[in-house]
């Protein structure tokens, strides 16, 4: 008995093998059909611009020596680029909406290191990285209004870009709050 019982498991062993081997492969061209169709059903996404400004722009910031008129000259700057995006996108200009998009990135970035590369801990610097922070309010819902209305393959870099300006609010306010504990009387 124990001989026909091992030809039926050896039976059902070489059985299973036969089949094993299709089934599979029909299983991971499912699997790789369902997600090559979620795929394809995203759209493709442009890719992010530059951050570059204009040269003249760039030689003005670097001119002033001055950290509070380089902070408002830069938010001046900031809020110039941002205007611009909102004509292009109502032009429905989104090429060159991105472009301004990215000198306002620019912008956004470069003030921030150079407010923290000039950060001594004074009062005249907190001064200036709070109205930069307060500067920074007015330009989110601007963002988030383009943003909203952008067609699918546009709209990443936006929210990467609404995100990214929210993120640079904080650490522009960070300073502000020092590690000093305060006494209670």
């Amino acid at each position: 008995m124990e001989n026909g019982e091992l030809k039926k498991r050896r039976s059902l062993s070489s059985r299973w093998r036969i089949v094993r081997v299709p089934l599979l492969c029909l299983l991971f061209l499912i699997f790789n059909f369902t997600f090559s169709i979620a795929a394809s059903a995203q759209p493709d996404s442009v890719p992010p611009p530059s951050k570059v400004i204009a040269k003249e722009e760039k030689a003005r910031l670097e001119a002033e020596t001055d950290e509070k008129d380089r902070t408002i000259l830069a938010l001046a700057y900031m809020d110039a680029h941002l205007k611009s995006a909102e004509k292009f996108f109502e032009a429905q200009d989104y090429f060159n909406l991105y472009v301004e998009l990215g000198a306002f990135h620019y912008l956004l970035d470069n003030t921030l290191d150079y407010l923290y590369r000039r950060n001594t801990g004074s009062n005249k610097m907190r001064s200036n990285l709070k109205r930069y922070e307060i500067g920074l309010r007015g330009f989110a819902p601007r963002l988030e209004l383009i943003r909203r209305e952008l067609p699918p393959k546009y709209e990443p870099y936006v929210f990467k870009l609404v995100k990214h300006l929210r993120e640079t609010r904080s650490k522009a306010i960070e300073p502000l709050f020092g590690d000093t504990v305060v006494p209670n009387n």
